[in-house]
Formats: structure tokens, C-alpha cells, sequence
């Protein structure tokens, strides 16, 4: 019986640990969300391009990436004065 309640305190202390790294590591699926978690600050093209090439992208991140860029023209060169 001493043993059952030992597993099932142990079991119960692993459970609440994976619960707290979830909460940490999870991340809303917005794009701003993504960067501020992971880099801090404003959105901008070359944070995304980071988010975009790190190892542990996923399909959301490359998906939202890839909007971005389009969408703000960060492949194109800006010509200064």
C-alpha cells in the first residue's frame, strides 16, 4: 500500500511539472504573440526572417512568416536618399 501512495505522489509531481513547462513553452498562434515571446518587441522583418529559419519552426511560424513578408515588402530593397 506504502508503495501505491509513493507512485501515486510521484506521479501526481511529474503531471504538475509538465502542466508548468506547457504553460511556459505554449505560445498564442499570432504572429506578434510568436515574436514577442521568442525575440521581445515590435514585429519587424528581420525577427520574422529569424523566426522563419530557426531549427524548431513550425508550420504555423513559417506560415505567419511568410505573410508577413509579403504583405510588408521585406524582400525588396529600399533605395535611401
Amino acid at each position: 500500500m506504502l508503495c501505491i501512495n509513493t507512485l501515486k505522489m510521484r506521479l501526481d509531481r511529474i503531471l504538475i511539472i509538465i502542466i508548468i513547462i506547457s504553460k511556459i513553452m505554449a505560445y498564442r498562434g499570432v504572429l506578434k504573440d510568436r515574436i514577442n515571446k521568442l525575440y521581445g518587441g515590435d514585429v519587424t522583418c528581420s525577427k520574422v526572417k529569424k523566426l522563419k529559419s530557426r531549427q524548431g519552426a513550425t508550420k504555423r511560424d513559417v506560415q505567419l512568416a511568410n505573410w508577413f513578408i509579403n504583405m510588408q515588402d521585406c524582400n525588396k530593397k529600399r533605395y535611401g536618399k
